[in-house]
């Protein structure tokens, strides 16, 4: 049964998600344009180029890991810290050491991949893509220029200037790509348009910065020793997120050398359905972290567990949706050159389940407790798991052998934060909720998706019929269940509220589910 929160909790989570929305307005804008740039972009190009494209990017993105070694971390940080502490003139020699270094590192990183473009389409098997990873290698310098100024904006506390730059990366790509497509470039137009916006938006970043460049410097602190503070600070940051992005980029670089390229678009198609759920898990990520940091013992149990609790009702049943009607939404937004996304997004779709396991809380819990060593041993473990599962179940059996991985790897690590959560801490996930929250949306699915299969309706209609009927039935399982109560209602629609304009799509479910709950609900 759902309780009341707690006052003190309830206040925190409240002004947690309303922060969330203020600061990641910009980043559900960013994300909503990059998505239409890129369903446009699949489907004037098709599946071939498309993986082209995809191939390019992933030596580029694995150069851009090592581009930045915790720098970007360092200015935030330290900027925050002089400016609080009334220190400014600290501040220039951290800014010209930051951009300097990861400048630096960039340009030799982009011309390295200039140089290799050869060897590395010959390793994709694939001599169509040279040309565009030569293109491609600009995008390192521009990229790097542009995260640095963002933490920056994000150090001074000057967060309409980070959206801004967002934004409008996001407006230019789905501009100058589309441009560029339509008068015949493909895939090399797919690219130039992403390097030519990403360098617009970088150069006014740029700008912005030069008036805190231009600041009055009366600090001993000079350039070599301020690069020294950047990097003592940044460095294990730098090792952390190599365990996670470096491994999942080694992942993509091993599928590129052993499938086709219109496979390799298919997969494409199908992660890029991933940032429909990211536009929730990224605000709910961001709030956790500050939110632990505030809390201790009984308090902490219980945000906590309504965390994980709260998240899985919402997200558990939007990834099953989304498998239940990935046949619909795939022919809907790609057309019909795509026909294995469909598949693949079905099976990609299952990395989200394990939200109800405490999927997104525990390394948020354990960061803002500080025991960030626990969440370097966890990503270990996954590095231990995944690499080999990687060089065996990849080259057999291509996307199904890589989203396998991606299911399986993480898993250790977090069974490993559980575990050590429950030794240390007393508490773990609320497993009885998370029970009936998997049970109502595994049943709304195993009704919805036979049916669809089998009434052959337009995809238009398959997905009205398929959202309409999967969302009644979750919403009337969870009451039967008796997953939530009033007090649960109640604390949802505050925390609903909080999210400003954002609570006007969430609202009237809310509002059914308070319906089911009124009429089914025994007195």
């Amino acid at each position: 049964m759902g309780r009341s929160l707690s006052g003190d909790v309830e206040g925190y989570l409240e002004r947690s998600a309303r922060g969330v929305f203020i600061l990641l307005i910009g980043k559900v804008l960013s994300t909503a344009f990059s998505a239409l740039a890129v369903i446009l972009i699949a489907r004037l190009i098709g599946s071939r180029a498309y993986g082209h494209v995809s191939m390019a990017m992933i030596p580029v993105s694995i150069a851009i890991l090592f581009s930045d070694p915790g720098v970007s971390a360092g200015l935030t940080r330290h900027i925050a810290y002089y400016t609080a502490a009334r220190r400014r003139g600290d501040v220039p020699p951290l800014l010209k050491a930051g951009l300097g270094l990861n400048l630096l590192l960039s340009l030799l990183l982009a011309f390295l991949i200039y140089s290799l473009s050869s060897p590395l389409s010959a390793l994709f098997h694939e001599p169509a893509i040279e040309a565009l990873i030569r293109l491609a290698s600009l995008y390192i310098v521009v990229n790097t220029l542009l995260s640095t100024s963002q933490a920056i904006f994000t150090g001074f506390e000057r967060m309409e200037l980070y959206t801004l730059i967002s934004v409008v990366y996001s407006i230019l790509r789905c501009i100058f790509s589309i441009l560029l497509i339509l008068i015949g470039l493909g895939a090399l137009g797919a690219i130039a348009g992403n390097v030519l916006a990403m360098a617009v938006s970088a150069l006014l970043a740029f700008l912005l910065i030069v008036p805190y460049l231009r600041l009055p410097s009366n600090s001993s602190l000079d350039v070599s020793a301020a690069t020294s503070l950047l990097l003592s600070y940044g460095s294990p940051l730098f090792v952390s997120n190599l365990l996670t992005v470096g491994l999942n980029q080694l992942y993509s670089f091993l599928l590129a050398s052993n499938v086709e390229a219109y496979v390799m678009g298919n997969y494409q198609a199908a992660v890029n359905f991933s940032a429909l759920l990211g536009l929730l898990t990224v605000p709910i990520t961001t709030a956790l972290f500050p939110l632990f940091s505030k809390l201790d013992g009984g308090m902490l149990r219980e945000a906590f567990q309504v965390s994980v609790k709260y998240t899985a009702f919402l997200l558990i049943p939007a990834t099953l949706l989304l498998v239940a009607v990935s046949r619909e939404v795939v022919w809907i937004v790609y057309g019909g050159s795509y026909r294995l996304a469909s598949r693949y997004l079905a099976l990609y779709l299952l990395n989200f389940l394990f939200i109800g396991l405490g999927g997104l809380s525990v390394a948020n819990l354990l960061n803002g407790q500080g025991e960030t060593k626990v969440v370097l041993h966890m990503r270990l473990l996954n590095l231990l798991l995944g690499l080999p599962l990687a060089f065996i179940l990849i080259p057999r059996f291509g996307v199904v052998g890589l989203i396998a991985t991606l299911i399986v790897s993480p898993r250790l690590g977090l069974f490993y934060g559980l575990y050590w959560i429950w030794r240390n801490y007393g508490f773990t996930v609320d497993f009885p909720s998370s029970g009936k929250i998997y049970l109502s949306a595994g049943i709304a699915l195993l009704v919805v998706w036979p049916l669809l299969l089998s009434l052959h309706l337009s995809p238009w209609l398959s997905l009205l019929l398929g959202a309409s009927l999967y969302i009644l039935l979750y919403l009337l399982l969870t009451v039967l269940l008796r997953l939530l109560d009033e007090r649960d209602l109640r604390n949802l629609r505050r925390m609903v509220e909080a999210l400003g304009p954002l609570s006007t799509f969430l609202n009237p479910l809310l509002s059914l589910l308070e319906t089911l709950l009124e009429r089914l609900t025994p007195r």
